[in-house]
């Protein structure tokens, strides 16, 4: 499975997770706070990979201020520039959300005795 298909997936868990929280009425309190940990757990991703949208929105413009043939050449060269610095930080959000994708161990919230 792609790193796309993962993000909407957890995505349209976080929305299915708002909507059950939002009419919890019938939900019991155990549930509730299952619900409410395991939102906890997936908005860090979900926020990282809107973060990645939003870059990839900035590319796009740039993009065609780089391809615009009445733009200045001090705006294509900074446009450029920004570009370029947007593609690094792309891939190291990709890599972030890989980090935030791997499953995590159930031992990691206990203490441990040394």
């Amino acid at each position: 499975m792609s790193l796309e298909h993962n993000i909407s997936k957890i995505i349209g868990r976080q929305k299915e997770i708002e909507n059950l929280l939002v009419n919890s009425i019938a939900l019991k309190p155990s549930e509730l706070a299952d619900l409410s940990k395991e939102l906890s757990e997936i908005k860090s991703i979900t926020d990282l990979a809107n973060k990645k949208d939003i870059l990839v929105k900035e590319i796009l413009d740039l993009s065609e201020i780089i391809n615009d043939k009445s733009a200045d050449m001090d705006i294509k060269e900074i446009a450029t520039k920004e570009f370029n610095l947007l593609k690094e930080d792309i891939n190291n959000l990709e890599t972030e959300i890989q980090f935030a994708l791997l499953p995590k161990d159930k031992d990691d919230i206990r203490n441990v005795i040394l």
